[in-house]
């Protein structure tokens, strides 16, 4: 068994039981279905979703009162304004974390909300319109000094720990993130807002990994499934 984000590569190679060969009816009954979707490849559920996460926007309100900001950014350009508005405070506007931890989730926030993406369970497709539109739109954003310095190095774990402590604006953020505020900065004023867009829609990043199963000697599914269960 394994627990991570990819899986489609071992269907692929056939490597893996379905799910619904190693858990039973009521414990796949259990998950929520649009996790189950996203763990399916033509039709067919192949990943147990274990740890599951919706992004959203954490900005620090203080930050933005000095920066005169009264509204949260809904749009590229809105958070691209903020963003510079706050750094000429003299801390980062916009936190951007690129580095080896979690860059595709980064970038999937701005591919998906400008109407593009990674594909799906059959083909991967990263150089569309959409998606070079959302990493320009990223570049511009750190050669104007909306963002830390050095995105491409910054992991999300401390650049998240950066902006507990009052020295971000904005950053997206999951929901362990209001736990730890209240462990390290309780005193900090924030306010959790949607992830802004290229036109200001409605946009949530999902985040899942799943627990696989796999096929080995073939022979192993009941002791999973007791497992599992």
């Amino acid at each position: 068994m394994l627990n991570g984000g990819p899986f489609t590569g071992y269907v692929g190679d056939d490597l893996l039981y379905p799910i619904a060969d190693v858990l039973s009816p009521e414990t796949l009954n259990d998950f929520t279905p649009s996790f189950i979707e996203n763990a399916s490849v033509d039709g067919t559920q192949y990943g147990a979703p274990m740890i599951a996460s919706a992004r959203a926007l954490f900005m620090n309100t203080d930050l933005m009162e000095q920066a005169g900001l009264t509204e949260a950014p809904t749009t590229w350009e809105e958070l691209k304004e903020a963003s510079q508005k706050v750094s000429e405070t003299g801390v980062a506007g916009y936190g951007m974390p690129l580095g080896s931890e979690e860059a595709q989730a980064e970038a999937a926030t701005w591919f998906y909300g400008g109407g593009g993406g990674f594909g799906n369970a059959s083909e991967i497709t990263v150089d569309t319109p959409e998606n070079l539109e959302a990493a320009e739109f990223m570049r511009s954003m750190i050669d104007d000094g909306d963002t830390q310095p050095d995105p491409g190095a910054t992991n999300r774990s401390p650049l998240m720990d950066v902006f507990i402590q009052g020295e971000i604006g904005f950053q997206v953020g999951l929901p362990p993130t209001v736990g730890q505020i209240e462990e390290s900065n309780p005193d900090l004023n924030y306010e959790i807002a949607p992830i802004p867009t290229k036109d200001g829609s409605s946009f949530t990043l999902g985040v899942a990994d799943h627990l696989m199963a796999f096929r080995n000697d073939d022979d192993k599914a009941e002791a999973i499934k007791a497992f599992l269960d």
